[in-house]
Protein backbone atom coordinates (compact mmCIF):
# COMPACT_ATOMS: atom_id res chain seq x y z
CA UNK A 1 0.00 0.00 0.00
CA UNK A 2 1.35 3.15 -1.33
CA UNK A 3 -0.71 5.85 0.37
CA UNK A 4 -2.08 5.08 3.54
CA UNK A 5 -2.91 8.36 5.20
CA UNK A 6 -6.24 8.77 3.33
CA UNK A 7 -8.30 6.07 4.43
CA UNK A 8 -12.27 5.74 4.68
CA UNK A 9 -14.05 2.56 6.70
CA UNK A 10 -16.34 1.20 4.22
CA UNK A 11 -19.05 -1.67 4.03
CA UNK A 12 -21.28 -2.77 1.82
CA UNK A 13 -24.34 -0.25 0.77
CA UNK A 14 -26.53 -3.42 0.78
CA UNK A 15 -26.69 -7.23 0.75
CA UNK A 16 -24.82 -8.80 -2.01
CA UNK A 17 -22.52 -5.18 -3.29
CA UNK A 18 -19.60 -5.98 -2.08
CA UNK A 19 -16.84 -7.49 -4.44
CA UNK A 20 -17.68 -10.87 -5.91
CA UNK A 21 -14.53 -12.40 -5.35
CA UNK A 22 -15.60 -15.81 -6.48
CA UNK A 23 -13.58 -16.94 -9.35
CA UNK A 24 -11.47 -13.90 -9.47
CA UNK A 25 -7.85 -15.91 -8.85
CA UNK A 26 -5.41 -14.39 -11.58
CA UNK A 27 -6.99 -14.73 -14.91
CA UNK A 28 -5.70 -11.79 -16.01
CA UNK A 29 -4.48 -8.31 -15.82
CA UNK A 30 -6.68 -6.42 -13.95
CA UNK A 31 -6.80 -3.41 -16.44
CA UNK A 32 -7.85 -0.27 -14.86
CA UNK A 33 -10.13 -0.38 -11.53
CA UNK A 34 -12.05 2.93 -10.53
CA UNK A 35 -13.59 4.37 -7.46
CA UNK A 36 -15.72 7.03 -7.77
CA UNK A 37 -16.76 8.93 -4.23
CA UNK A 38 -19.46 10.84 -3.21
CA UNK A 39 -20.07 12.89 -0.24
CA UNK A 40 -22.82 12.55 1.68
CA UNK A 41 -24.77 14.13 4.56
CA UNK A 42 -25.31 11.00 6.78
CA UNK A 43 -28.80 11.66 7.13
CA UNK A 44 -29.17 11.15 2.90
CA UNK A 45 -27.58 8.09 2.74
CA UNK A 46 -30.10 5.44 2.71
CA UNK A 47 -31.93 7.78 -0.29
CA UNK A 48 -28.65 7.76 -1.92
CA UNK A 49 -28.21 4.31 -1.90
CA UNK A 50 -32.11 3.60 -3.34
CA UNK A 51 -31.50 6.77 -5.55
CA UNK A 52 -28.17 4.85 -7.01
CA UNK A 53 -29.35 1.69 -7.38
CA UNK A 54 -32.77 2.54 -9.42
CA UNK A 55 -30.99 5.84 -11.06
CA UNK A 56 -27.26 6.01 -11.25
CA UNK A 57 -26.51 2.17 -11.82
CA UNK A 58 -29.01 1.77 -15.00
CA UNK A 59 -27.13 4.66 -16.32
CA UNK A 60 -23.40 3.58 -15.42
CA UNK A 61 -24.46 0.28 -17.41
CA UNK A 62 -26.00 2.20 -20.60
CA UNK A 63 -22.36 3.83 -20.67
CA UNK A 64 -20.70 0.97 -21.08
CA UNK A 65 -19.38 -0.05 -17.22
CA UNK A 66 -20.28 -2.72 -15.32
CA UNK A 67 -20.16 -1.92 -11.21
CA UNK A 68 -18.23 -4.12 -9.57
CA UNK A 69 -19.45 -2.99 -5.82
CA UNK A 70 -20.83 -0.49 -4.08
CA UNK A 71 -19.67 1.00 -0.03
CA UNK A 72 -21.03 3.30 2.39
CA UNK A 73 -19.04 4.36 5.34
CA UNK A 74 -18.54 2.46 8.25
CA UNK A 75 -19.22 4.56 11.54
CA UNK A 76 -18.49 1.68 13.95
CA UNK A 77 -14.78 2.83 15.67
CA UNK A 78 -11.44 1.55 13.70
CA UNK A 79 -10.25 -1.20 16.15
CA UNK A 80 -7.45 -1.36 13.69
CA UNK A 81 -5.56 2.11 15.16
CA UNK A 82 -2.14 2.06 13.69
CA UNK A 83 -4.05 2.75 10.43
CA UNK A 84 -6.53 5.85 10.60
CA UNK A 85 -8.86 6.32 8.95
CA UNK A 86 -10.91 9.55 8.35
CA UNK A 87 -13.52 10.60 10.09
CA UNK A 88 -16.55 12.64 9.52
CA UNK A 89 -16.67 12.23 5.95
CA UNK A 90 -20.13 10.17 5.11
CA UNK A 91 -19.87 8.41 1.31
CA UNK A 92 -21.09 5.99 -1.30
CA UNK A 93 -18.25 4.70 -3.24
CA UNK A 94 -18.88 2.36 -6.16
CA UNK A 95 -16.24 0.32 -8.36
CA UNK A 96 -15.78 -0.48 -11.99
CA UNK A 97 -13.09 -2.07 -14.15
CA UNK A 98 -12.47 -0.95 -17.49
CA UNK A 99 -9.98 -3.55 -19.76
CA UNK A 100 -7.40 0.39 -20.75
CA UNK A 101 -7.55 3.59 -20.06
CA UNK A 102 -8.59 4.53 -23.18
CA UNK A 103 -11.87 2.62 -22.42
CA UNK A 104 -12.41 4.46 -19.00
CA UNK A 105 -11.77 7.88 -20.54
CA UNK A 106 -14.99 7.31 -23.24
CA UNK A 107 -16.93 5.51 -20.64
CA UNK A 108 -16.50 9.09 -17.86
CA UNK A 109 -17.20 10.96 -21.47
CA UNK A 110 -20.39 9.21 -22.13
CA UNK A 111 -21.67 9.00 -18.78
CA UNK A 112 -20.66 12.92 -18.53
CA UNK A 113 -22.78 13.98 -21.56
CA UNK A 114 -25.65 11.85 -20.52
CA UNK A 115 -26.14 13.55 -17.38
CA UNK A 116 -30.31 13.55 -17.43
CA UNK A 117 -30.58 11.04 -14.56
CA UNK A 118 -29.85 13.98 -12.07
CA UNK A 119 -33.03 15.50 -13.59
CA UNK A 120 -34.62 12.36 -11.25
CA UNK A 121 -32.98 13.21 -8.39
CA UNK A 122 -35.74 13.92 -5.63
CA UNK A 123 -34.98 18.14 -4.38
CA UNK A 124 -33.27 16.25 -1.10
CA UNK A 125 -30.91 14.53 -2.69
CA UNK A 126 -29.51 17.80 -4.70
CA UNK A 127 -27.15 18.88 -2.05
CA UNK A 128 -25.43 15.35 -2.34
CA UNK A 129 -24.55 16.32 -6.15
CA UNK A 130 -23.43 20.04 -4.80
CA UNK A 131 -19.74 18.47 -4.68
CA UNK A 132 -18.02 17.00 -7.37
CA UNK A 133 -17.63 12.94 -6.74
CA UNK A 134 -14.11 11.93 -6.63
CA UNK A 135 -13.02 9.52 -9.01
CA UNK A 136 -9.41 7.98 -8.51
CA UNK A 137 -7.81 5.10 -10.98
CA UNK A 138 -6.54 2.25 -8.77
CA UNK A 139 -3.60 0.11 -9.88
CA UNK A 140 -3.41 -3.53 -9.00
CA UNK A 141 -0.93 -5.12 -7.12
CA UNK A 142 1.10 -8.46 -7.83
CA UNK A 143 -1.09 -10.26 -5.22
CA UNK A 144 -4.64 -8.40 -6.01
CA UNK A 145 -7.35 -10.57 -5.85
CA UNK A 146 -8.86 -8.42 -8.59
CA UNK A 147 -6.31 -9.53 -10.77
Amino acid sequence: MLDSDNVLLLHPSHPGGGFDLAGSGREGPAGVVTATIHYLNPELTPAFVAFFEARMRPGIETAGAAVLATFISETSPNTFPRLPIRTGDHVLAWFTRFKTKRAQRAFAERLTSDAGWRDAAPEALLPAFMRKPEILRLLATPRSRLR
